[in-house]
């Protein structure tokens, strides 16, 4: 029986090697024939990373947003992306999405603590669903947008760009066919110093999702340890700090969260995240025979992978194909809404990563290892 390990090897290898150049030698589709986008936020990541990659998928268009301020930003963004007027709601009224012609899908881009609200909006609507993560606040919130997802016979599909990028592909197939040898330790950081005017949500405890850093940033490390592990934590210690004083970071918001977790096979991972460092981002695996780096790990672009195993040199795997992680992450969305069929990250992959962080906070808060 296939376990996860192989099913993942099998997944990265056929994705990193030929999957992400599709586009290349796939005949165009006509407009008529895209799942169309609503885009549920406004922010910096939608308007200069999702929204401009769209025009680079085959499947997918835009087709409604949905805004705080309908009048100026969204009708700026709406003349500038060829969305109807009428197509501009608010995120009180998404409901009126559901009779409207070419809008297939919600992609909730929102503040986490406002995922599940908008996510149970979205199939209220009659739309699948595209959620960023963090998936939610906790596990019981992503067990509810699980639960609605199929009362509503939609898709709930987790915006886990990054297995979707060619590097983070082959770093998944690198563990899982066995690459370095059985796998024993990871290591990953990701931190930037983050300044603070006063209004930004990151600073708000309860749209932050109840949290600081790892909420935000720490979820890549979470995942990219189940990833590379391919398994579930068993047990888990972590420690916060939040330093008095700071207006960055008020009641509930850390400025820096390290953990420590424990897999089946005795595979153990050390792992930081914080506010208030210099900008990092990366990871590491090391196994019996060898081991294997990403920096950059999980940006936007300029990923490297370098590995090292007995009995071969040390350098950069530069033999994966060119691929867009974003373009890539929408199309596939697009075909599974077309066939039918579940999407890689769905729910479920965005609940496991919610609820280690929670029991990251609950380990740190009692100050001793915890069960996962």
């Amino acid at each position: 029986m296939p376990t996860r390990r192989t099913f993942l090897a099998a997944t990265a290898a056929a994705t990193a090697g030929g999957l992400l150049l599709k586009h290349a030698h796939a005949q165009p589709v006509p407009d008529d024939e895209k799942v169309g986008f609503a885009i549920a936020g406004l922010g910096g990541y939608a308007l200069n990373q999702i929204l401009p990659n769209i025009a680079n998928t085959r499947l997918c268009k835009v087709t409604a947003l949905v805004t705080g301020d309908p009048d100026t930003k969204g009708r700026r963004v709406a003349e500038q992306y060829g969305v109807p007027r009428e197509n501009v709601v608010t995120y009180d009224t998404i409901d009126q999405l559901r009779d409207r012609a070419g809008v297939d899908v919600l992609y909730v881009i929102t503040p986490t603590g406002l995922h599940m609200q908008h996510t149970l909006a979205g199939f209220d609507a009659g739309l699948h669903v595209l959620c960023e993560k963090p998936m939610a606040t906790d596990v019981a919130q992503c067990d509810r947008m699980i639960a609605a997802a199929e009362a509503a016979g939609r898709w709930l599909m987790i915006g886990y760009r990054v297995h979707y990028e060619p590097h983070n592909l082959r770093a998944m197939e690198l563990a899982a066919n066995g690459h370095v040898g059985p796998l024993r330790h990871f290591t990953g950081d990701i931190s930037y110093n983050r300044r603070s005017d006063g209004s930004t949500w990151r600073e708000d405890y309860e749209l932050a999702g109840r949290g600081g850093p790892l909420m935000d940033l720490g979820v890549y490390m979470v995942n990219a340890a189940r990833y590379i592990t391919a398994a579930e934590p068993t047990r888990v210690a972590a420690y916060t700090h939040r330093p008095e004083g700071d207006p960055r970071f008020p009641p509930g918001i850390e400025a820096r969260c390290t953990w420590q977790l424990e897999f089946p096979g005795n595979v153990t991972a050390s792992s930081s995240t914080a506010y208030d460092m210099t900008n990092t981002n990366h990871f590491r695996v090391i196994g019996r025979d060898g081991w294997f780096a990403m920096e950059p790990a999980t940006g936007y672009g300029g990923h490297r992978l370098l590995a090292e195993t007995r009995g071969r040199d040390r350098g950069p795997a530069d033999d994966i194909p060119a691929g867009n992680q974003f373009a890539a992450q929408l199309d596939h969305f697009a075909q599974c809404i077309k066939e039918n069929r579940k999407p890689d990250t769905p729910g479920e992959e965005g609940r496991a990563d919610v609820k280690v962080m929670r029991r990251i906070y609950e380990a740190a808060e009692a100050g001793e290892w915890l069960d996962v």
